[in-house]
């Protein structure tokens, strides 16, 4: 699996799959598109468990978030606005 089919599986609303597939991914190459990949996929994920009243794992990939954002390139800044 590529980043390209990551984001295909977001789009279609895949988020646990797509989750499941860029978690390892990206602990094993941490470049620019799977950075992208790992936070927009996150940021998902997180929006999710918050959905389901699963708000200790929700606030778990939050603060993954918050390590990870400071990582990657966010010259739009839409990264820091979700």
């Amino acid at each position: 699996m590529e980043v390209k089919d990551i984001f295909e599986l977001r789009k279609q609303g895949r988020t646990e799959e797509a989750y499941a597939a860029i978690v390892p991914m990206y602990a094993t190459h941490k470049g620019h598109y799977t950075t992208i990949a790992m936070f927009w996929v996150g940021v998902d994920m997180m929006q999710l468990r918050y959905q389901q009243r699963r708000l200790e794992e929700a606030y778990k990939i939050f603060q993954s978030l918050m390590r990870l954002y400071p990582t990657m390139e966010d010259k739009d800044l839409k990264g820091q606005s979700a």
